[in-house]
C-alpha cells in the first residue's frame, strides 16, 4: 500500500508516519501544496497513493481544500466515486460541523488528535475491510514484507 502523510506539525507527521509504516510505503508532506504535488506526481508515475492521512489545519492550503481538489481531480480523470484515494482527515478539532463538512467533501474517515496506534489501525482496517488485497493489513500483517 502507498501512503501519504500530510501534517504541518513535525511531531504529528513523524508519529503518523511511524504508525502508517506498518501498513505500507509511506511518504510525507508538510503542507497542502506539497500534498497536491505528490498526488499529481504519483498519478504521472502510474503509482497512485492508496491512502492519504491529511491534517485539516495547515498554512497556505488547508486539508479541506486539498480534499476538495483531489476529489475534483479524480472526477476529471474518470475515477469512480469511492474507487479513488482513501482520505482520512486528522485534526485536533472534534467539532461535529467540521466532521460533517469533511465527510460531505469526500473524506472517508476522521481521526482526532491526539491519536494512538490502536485508533489509527482500527480506522484503516475498517476502510479496507472489503478490499481483498488489503484484508490483512496491520502491524502484524504488513504487505510486501
Amino acid at each position: 500500500m502507498r501512503i501519504l502523510v500530510v501534517d504541518d506539525e513535525l511531531v504529528s507527521r513523524k508519529k503518523m508516519r511511524r504508525i502508517m509504516s506498518n501498513f505500507g510505503d509511506c511518504d510525507m508532506a508538510e503542507n497542502g501544496r506539497q500534498a497536491l504535488a505528490a498526488f499529481e506526481s504519483s498519478w504521472e508515475r502510474l503509482m497512485p497513493y492508496d491512502l492519504l492521512m491529511l491534517d485539516i489545519h495547515m498554512p497556505e492550503l488547508d486539508g479541506t481544500e486539498v480534499l476538495k481538489t483531489i476529489r475534483q481531480r479524480e472526477a476529471e480523470m474518470g475515477v469512480a466515486h469511492g474507487a479513488g484515494l482513501r482520505i482520512v482527515m486528522v485534526t485536533a478539532v472534534s467539532d461535529g460541523n467540521m466532521v460533517s463538512s469533511s465527510l460531505a467533501s469526500g473524506c472517508d474517515e476522521y481521526i482526532v488528535k491526539p491519536f494512538d496506534i490502536l485508533t489509527v489501525t482500527e480506522k484503516i482496517r475498517r476502510l479496507f475491510v472489503d478490499d481483498p488485497e488489503f484484508r490483512d493489513l496491520g502491524p502484524d500483517n504488513r504487505l510486501g514484507s
